[in-house]
């Protein structure tokens, strides 16, 4: 009957790590979305709004300022794929709900 309690309180702390490394596992996905959509803001309109630093990197975005970037009149060259990768970004803004028909 020990093993069994053992056993118990062992998967209890199994179960619970497995959860914390599921819930870190979605904050770095997140996170490697919004670097992916930043990397992927063309080149040209960064130059043109200076989004380089000093350095020559490119600075940190939140996901409200790519999708302005995104879809703003600046974006000379966007298209539909522009417009995709904006609505992607909506989900990382809290209080912003997409309703689907």
């Amino acid at each position: 009957m020990q093993y069994s309690f053992t056993i118990y309180y062992l998967l209890l702390i199994i179960n619970s790590v497995c959860n914390h490394i599921c819930l870190l596992l979605v904050d770095i996905n997140t996170e490697l979305d919004i670097i992916l959509h930043h990397e992927q803001l063309p080149m040209i309109l960064a130059q043109s709004m200076e989004l380089f630093s000093k350095e020559g990197d490119l600075t940190v975005l939140d996901p409200e300022q790519l999708i302005w970037l995104y879809i703003s009149t600046n974006n000379t060259n966007s298209n539909e794929f522009d417009f995709k990768k904006a609505l992607d970004l909506l989900k990382y803004i809290p209080g912003v709900s997409l309703v689907e028909d």
